[in-house]
């Protein structure tokens, strides 16, 4: 498995991927997805080299949320970060 089919897996996954949900959606093994992960260190910023020949990076609106939901297990209270 390459990591451009990967990639376009998570393109094309709008929510909730995993390991798991790339191997049903690619139909291969979880530990070849894992594997696959684990051989390199991938950042953001391959991500994109490999969908910007497709995006129309000129107008639109570019919108990010970066808030953090509570587990309802997690301590509030907690501050060992």
């Amino acid at each position: 498995m390459e990591i451009e089919l990967y990639i376009a897996q998570l393109l094309s996954t709008p929510a909730g991927n995993s390991c798991v949900r790339a191997a049903e959606v690619l139909e291969v093994s979880h530990d070849k997805v894992n594997r696959l992960l684990n051989e390199g260190v991938y950042t953001g910023i391959d991500l994109f080299a490999k969908a910007a020949p497709n995006l129309i990076l000129e107008g639109g609106q570019l919108s990010l949320d970066d808030y953090v939901v509570d587990k309802p297990y997690s301590d509030a209270e907690s501050t060992l970060w």
